[in-house]
């Protein structure tokens, strides 16, 4: 068994994760435990990752992700140190392409000035190697011999199986043919989504023909195709090859968060990447009406929205900011930990998804988990994801959703969205991660039951 770890590599010095960077974290904590091996991409190959290299990835990005790091946490020393054995057989590959091309100029670049990896929030860029990094590659280039185990190189025993749940790659041109060529090799791919392809207005363009190109892929070479959802499995059947796909809903989050009297939630919640399809100008525009229209029940209550700015172009990226510093009702944080994050949806009065259209939904589980009443929109997702537990209003409908703010404070008809929220039952880890044993078990040889050591 083989766990691309791609994603976890280049994410895990992000100050918090995104939904995908969660769900191969918690894959890969649980395939270490089972005695998979881990892999990484550089460039269209696969390096397996030393053992004590996958645990310390593993740990590192728990407690960064938790908030147990410290802002300034650094990676442990093996991790630092592969992670420039990996930057090293990058600039390997990028320079020798280079020369092949004749692209010398490129290539002298390449050898002396290259992304370097650092323990601190994000990696850095155009930074002049030290004197031990040029020696390594020139040494590397000119001894071809490397010290990283790459797959395939070996021979394959039994019938393994590639997993890659983070979408890393998957529209690379041939590494997954690479893969389906090795003999034995068997592959499965977790899909979180189609919405590139059915509302590509809310993605960055050319972000569609990119999904395009996973999916061929995907269709082309993979045995098993998962996914998050009843909804993105009916969007593969409708839009793809794809007609078969395995629906493993993703586990519920549970942070470690101290139970609040309902008597003193307060203030509402959205967490997401800012982008046009979370629809956050819209909410903080109905959020800002509402308080307007009713201050005597809002009172010195917030909207708080955790994201990291992603795609919004430059004019709604203004509008936000502007109308985030015209009220004090209005708050907007980036890079806060999952125990910031799920201490303040823990405390809240209600969670907020805006959303147009989502593949699943995880921050609307964790929130009826710890107790705290959701207001949607009706999208399919949205129903699966909560189990109908959820308050529903139109896209768009700024009336529909003023009046489920309304509800949240009377008594009577807060306490009923209380209740329901208390109806949740949670999606569970070891439930997702038995339907994949026994799917593996009956498609292929799964892997290894015995507990790494």
């Amino acid at each position: 068994m083989y766990l691309d770890v791609t994603r976890l590599f280049e994410r895990v010095r992000a100050k918090s994760p995104t939904g995908i960077d969660r769900v191969e974290l918690e894959y890969a904590k649980y395939f270490y435990v089972n005695g998979a091996d881990f892999v990484t991409q550089v460039g269209e190959q696969l390096a397996i990752v030393p053992s004590d290299v996958g645990r310390e990835l593993i740990d590192f990005a728990s407690q960064r992700w938790n908030g147990t790091g410290g802002a300034a946490f650094t990676a442990p020393g093996r991790l630092a140190a592969w992670s420039r054995t990996l930057e090293t057989e990058r600039s390997v590959r990028k320079a020798l392409e280079a020369v092949k091309t004749g692209k010398l100029g490129e290539a002298f670049l390449t050898i002396f000035v290259s992304k370097i990896s650092s323990g601190d929030a994000a990696p850095t860029f155009a930074h002049v190697r030290g004197m031990a990094d040029r020696i390594n590659l020139l040494r590397r280039l000119l001894f071809p011999s490397s010290t990283v185990e790459w797959l395939g190189h070996a021979r394959l025993k039994g019938r393994p199986w590639y997993i890659n749940v983070g979408h890393s790659g998957l529209n690379k041109p041939h590494m997954l043919d690479r893969l389906h060529s090795m003999g034995g090799m068997q592959i499965a791919v977790y899909i979180h989504d189609l919405l590139p392809l059915s509302h590509p207005d809310l993605f960055r363009d050319g972000e569609a023909g990119k999904h395009l190109r996973r999916i061929a892929n995907v269709e082309r070479n993979a045995k098993v195709v998962l996914t998050n959802s009843h909804f993105t499995a009916s969007e593969l059947q409708k839009r793809t090859k794809i007609k078969d796909a395995v629906v493993l809903e993703i586990g519920t989050l549970a942070h470690n968060t101290n139970a609040v009297a309902n008597r003193h939630r307060s203030g509402f919640v959205s967490v997401g990447t800012i982008e046009p399809r979370k629809n956050y100008l819209w909410l903080v525009r109905c959020w800002i009406e509402f308080c307007k229209a009713h201050p005597d029940l809002v009172e010195g209550e917030k909207l708080t929205i955790f994201g990291r700015v992603g795609w919004l172009s430059d004019d709604e990226q203004s509008q936000l900011r502007t109308l985030a510093e015209y009220t004090s009702r209005i708050q907007i944080i980036s890079g806060a930990s999952d125990r910031e994050v799920g201490e303040k949806v823990a405390s809240a009065r209600a969670y907020i998804s805006a959303a147009h259209v989502e593949g699943w939904g995880m921050p609307l589980a964790e929130s009826l988990t710890a107790g705290t009443p959701v207001i949607a929109t009706d999208v399919p997702a949205h129903r699966e994801v909560t189990q109908n537990r959820a308050c529903f209003f139109q896209p768009g409908s700024a009336d529909d959703f003023a009046r489920l703010l309304t509800k949240c404070f009377d008594q009577r008809e807060y306490q009923q969205m209380l209740d329901a929220a208390s109806r949740f039952q949670p999606w569970e880890w070891s439930d997702h991660f038995k339907k994949l044993q026994a799917m593996l078990a009956q498609t292929g040889k799964a892997f290894p039951p015995g507990v790494r050591q």
